[in-house]
C-alpha cells in the first residue's frame, strides 16, 4: 500500500495538470478529439475504481487491525488509495463536462455522467466504512446508491433536459435537430416552450398515440398528446423545419 499509494497521487496529479489546459489541452497537446479524451476518462475511472475495491477488499481481511495503531495506519493507507480514485472521477467528469460544452448532451453522455458520480458515492462509502473499520451494512449501501441512480435518472426526465441544455448552450457545430426530433414524447411539454420555428419542427415530428387501455396509460404521451392538440400539430410532418436543412415532408 505504502509503494501504490504514491503512484496513485502521482497519476492524479498529472491528470489535474492536463485538465487545467481544457479545450486547448485536449486539440493540442493530447491531440484526442472530445470523444476520445472523454472515452479514455472512463475507462480509466472504470479500472482504479475496480482495482481499488479489490485491494480495499483484500487489505480490509489481510491488514493488520489488532491494535488501534495497526487500524490507524491500515485506514490511512486504503483511505489515500480512496482519495486518490476520487481525483480519477474528477477528471472522467471534468473530461465529460469538455465534451458536452461542444457537443450537447445525449442520452449515453447523461447516463455515463450518472454511473461516475455512482462510482464516486460507492467509493466515499468505502471510505467511511474504513472510518468505522466496518463493512457488513457496505453491500446493502451499494445497492442503494445504484437504486437512487436509477430513480434520479427517472425523476430529472433525461430527454427533457438534453433538449434544454442544447437548445440554450452555446454548441460550436451547428445544433443537431435530428437528434432532438428523435427524442421521447417526456421532451414534448420542454419542446413547447421553444422559440419558432424550431418549435414547430420538433413537434411535428412527435407521435401521441392514444393508449391501448389502462396498462398502456403512460403520463408522458399524455402530456404530449395535450401539447400537441393544442398546436395543432403532430403525425409525422416537417412544418418549420426547412431552415434546419430537413424535408423530410
Amino acid at each position: 500500500m505504502g509503494a501504490l499509494d504514491p503512484m496513485v497521487l502521482a497519476f492524479v496529479l498529472v491528470q489535474v495538470g492536463a485538465l487545467l489546459g481544457g479545450h486547448g489541452y485536449v486539440l493540442e497537446t493530447a491531440g484526442l478529439t472530445y470523444a476520445e479524451y472523454a472515452r479514455q476518462g472512463f475507462a480509466q475511472l472504470v479500472v482504479a475504481t475496480a482495482l481499488t475495491l479489490v485491494v480495499v477488499a483484500f487489505a480490509a481481511r489481510r491488514a493488520p487491525h489488532a491494535s488501534e495503531r495497526d487500524r490507524r495506519h491500515s485506514r490511512a493507507a486504503l483511505g489515500a488509495l480512496c482519495v486518490g480514485t476520487l481525483g480519477v472521477v474528477v477528471s472522467a467528469l471534468r473530461r465529460m463536462d469538455l465534451y458536452v460544452e461542444v457537443f450537447g448532451l445525449t442520452r449515453l453522455r447523461l447516463f455515463v455522467v450518472l454511473l461516475e458520480v455512482a462510482m464516486a458515492a460507492v467509493l466515499v462509502l468505502v471510505m467511511v466504512a474504513g472510518v468505522r473499520w466496518r463493512g457488513r451494512w457496505l453491500p446493502r449501501a451499494v445497492l442503494q446508491v445504484v437504486a437512487g441512480a436509477v430513480l434520479a435518472l427517472a425523476l430529472v426526465n433525461p430527454d427533457a433536459q438534453i433538449l434544454r441544455y442544447n437548445t440554450t448552450a452555446d454548441l460550436r457545430p451547428a445544433l443537431d435537430v435530428t437528434y432532438l426530433r428523435d427524442l421521447s414524447a417526456d421532451a414534448v411539454p420542454a419542446m413547447d416552450g421553444l422559440p419558432e420555428p424550431l418549435r414547430s419542427c420538433l413537434l411535428a415530428r412527435v407521435h401521441a398515440d392514444p393508449p391501448a387501455g389502462l396498462a398502456d396509460w403512460n403520463l408522458g404521451r399524455d402530456q404530449a398528446a395535450r401539447v400537441v392538440a393544442a398546436a395543432g400539430l403532430g403525425t409525422g410532418g416537417g412544418s418549420g423545419c426547412a431552415e434546419y436543412g430537413i424535408r423530410d415532408y
